[in-house]
């Protein structure tokens, strides 16, 4: 005995209706199967968009139902919004500094103008003229200037102005009679004083030295700066070593005078470059880029 299915669309909704006639039963079997303890012996049933017939013995059919028009088109406003797109990335910071440079070298050049008027032997040769300018412009300003370099991201100029602001500063302390260092040397053996003054100037030779080749690159000017301390700063250091520290006039210590006009005014002159610009000045000064 078996029984027959039979397929209905139903012409609204597009879906299928099965539906089964099955012959007489045996009123014993059916008092084991009412519909209270079990579901009817086939049903249909629709799950995302499939129809679906299933049976004391397990699912008997599997239809898709016929397309409509009505479930065809999807509702706009049913779907899910695009992600918006990713917010632009913020303006760069600005750092809010001018440009430190033409600070640094004005210190720089100021103070080593004055020390090597002395060194030369020109007017005088007592230092102790020098140390107001070694203490506030030459070693403070520059130091300030070296830290703001710093803060713009410049570690060649950071590094230039920090360090000869201190050895200005350091310079001073020396020869500050009040410190009482020259004092101590000076009590000592033959040569001593002249010696510590000889090595001191030698530190500052090496590394005049490492700044002049990593300013090969930089600007003409730059370059012939440090170039002309390079050579300077074995000169004082030889006059030093082979002269009396408190009476520079060997050849030695007065020809690093004159090569430290020389970079004095070279100083003066960078620092212009920086300050006459096509808005604030009627002409600007030459100083090619190199590299």
């Amino acid at each position: 005995m078996s029984a027959k299915v039979s397929a209905t669309p139903d012409p609204e909704s597009g879906v299928v209706e099965l539906s089964t006639r099955t012959p007489a039963v045996d009123p014993f079997m059916a008092m084991h199967f009412d519909d209270h303890h079990h579901p009817p012996a086939h049903k249909t049933y629709e799950h995302n968009g499939t129809v679906h017939a299933s049976g004391i013995m397990g699912p008997l059919v599997r239809r898709h139902h016929r397309a409509s028009p009505s479930n065809a088109l999807v509702d706009d406003s049913q779907q899910t919004p695009a992600p918006p797109p990713p917010p632009p990335p913020p303006p760069a910071a600005h750092h809010g500094f001018a440009n430190p440079g033409p600070l640094g070298l004005s210190a720089f050049a100021g103070t080593t103008f004055l020390l090597s008027l002395t060194n030369a032997n020109i007017g005088t040769y007592v230092p102790e003229i020098v140390l107001g300018m070694a203490f506030f412009y030459g070693g403070l300003v520059q130091i300030l200037a070296g830290m703001w370099e710093m803060a713009v991201g410049n570690t060649f100029g950071a590094t230039a102005f920090s360090s000869y602001g201190a050895f200005w500063m350091s310079y001073a302390w020396i020869v500050q009679p009040q410190t009482g260092i020259l004092t101590v040397y000076a009590t000592g053996p033959n040569g001593h004083i002249a010696n510590a003054v000889g090595m001191y100037l030698m530190v500052w030779t090496f590394f005049t030295w490492i700044m002049t080749l990593g300013a090969v690159k930089t600007n003409m000017s730059l370059l012939i700066i440090f170039v002309v301390l390079s050579f300077a700063f074995p000169c004082l250091a030889i006059g030093a070593f082979t002269g009396v520290a408190d009476v520079p006039h060997n050849g030695w210590t007065q020809a690093g005078g004159y090569l430290g006009l020389i970079c004095a005014f070279m100083a003066w002159y960078t620092a212009a470059t920086g300050l006459w610009t096509p808005t604030t000045a009627y002409f600007v000064l030459p100083n090619p880029k190199l590299g």
